[in-house]
């Protein structure tokens, strides 16, 4: 139907309302799903590189929505999240842990509950802020 110029290196783009979230090289684009215009770019300031500096942050995991919030946990622990509304904005940057841990995967969301997995260990986040358990991986 269309093609754009906005392309995603490792992670899969979000959907939501009409709109495609994709996070590429430390970048946040939002791309309209009708027609495939960029609508925004939004570079994730204070990332930190993890492994080859070639690839910024290894942005490995997908995005997720849950309601007006968009979260994007990159490879370095550090979790981004936007309000999406007419125009997107940042509202923090929350470190998972100080810990020497990667995060590959996508995070999960269920029952109120944000499920992460790092290289040591499976956090499970609840909706008011609070770590409900660290599991080891062991």
């Amino acid at each position: 139907v269309w093609t754009s110029a906005v392309t995603a290196t490792y992670s899969s783009p979000v959907y939501h309302q009409s709109k495609l979230y994709v996070v590429s090289r430390g970048v946040l684009s939002v791309v309209n799903a009708d027609n495939g215009d960029r609508l925004n770019q939004i570079r994730l300031k204070g990332a930190r590189v993890t492994g080859n500096k070639r690839f910024g942050s290894l942005d490995y995991a997908s995005p997720v929505v849950v309601g007006d919030r968009l979260f994007f946990l990159n490879a370095s622990g550090q979790m981004f999240v936007f309000k999406l509304d007419k125009d997107v904005r940042l509202l923090a940057v929350n470190e998972v842990t100080n810990d020497k841990e990667l995060f590959w995967g996508s995070p999960a969301v269920s029952d109120g509950r944000l499920i992460l997995r790092s290289s040591k260990h499976l956090y499970c986040i609840t909706d008011d802020g609070g770590v409900a358990n660290t599991v080891d991986k062991n």
